[in-house]
């Protein structure tokens, strides 16, 4: 077990290094020096010297990596081009609302996975199976970005039931959590409703059908 540990942590510590050296290396062949980009537009050749001076960039490219790399290891993310500010501290601003939806979301999905799931395995030809199967095409085929503008202009813009953006309150929670769940039900629902077809044939599941149990108690209980 602690081998096991020990070498998905190793994995993950790669996994994280090498991730963060190829964002640092593409972002400079696409975007080039970030010294110019923050001047201004006709800026002088002193005036760009010395925002590269500011940000770090008239050094080396692999020791700009290696403040990159330290910095990252201790925390410090360096300062936001474009807010001028910590970039550690706009992320833990960031982060409990974050977590919300994110928890939002992932309880969304797991609800109507659970249930739409396990109902559409019991009763393959019902309107629970066709409902679960047009919420997988949709899901699958339809993008987050795009069903979230959707549900915006429908519910926020045109009816006026739920906050556009912005962060007011729980129901700024609502649109995007379900734009997400979107995305993360057709997975979830299509593997849980695969093994609960199989499982539903079981022996033990007939037995206990035998004994006199409910169909609730078996399907929701014994089968899922």
């Amino acid at each position: 077990m602690k081998s096991y540990i020990f070498g998905r942590t190793l994995n993950a510590v790669i996994i994280v290094l090498v991730i963060a050296v190829s964002v640092f290396v593409l972002l400079r062949l696409s975007a080039g020096d970030p010294a110019r980009i923050r001047a201004p537009v006709f800026a002088s050749p002193e005036v760009i010297e010395q925002y590269q001076r500011d940000f770090g960039t008239d050094r080396p490219i692999f020791e700009q990596l290696g403040t990159f790399l330290s910095g990252m290891l201790q925390g410090d993310l360096g300062t936001s081009f474009r807010f001028q500010e910590p970039v550690t501290g706009l992320i833990l601003t960031a982060l409990p609302r974050t977590l919300a939806l994110a928890g939002a979301a992932l309880l969304l999905s797991l609800a109507v996975t659970v249930i739409l799931g396990s109902l559409s395995a019991r009763r393959p030809r019902s309107f629970w199976n066709t409902l679960a199967t047009v919420l997988v095409t949709v899901g699958q085929s339809a993008p987050v970005f795009w069903t979230g503008a959707l549900m915006v202009i429908l519910f926020a813009v045109n009816l006026g039931w739920l906050p556009p953006g912005g962060f007011t309150g729980p129901a700024s929670l609502v649109l995007p959590a379900v734009a997400v769940a979107l995305s993360i039900v057709p997975t979830q629902l299509r593997v849980l409703r695969t093994s609960m077809s199989g499982i539903l044939r079981e022996e033990y599941i007939q037995t206990a059908h035998a004994f006199g149990l409910s169909e609730r108690r078996v399907t929701f209980v014994y089968a899922l």
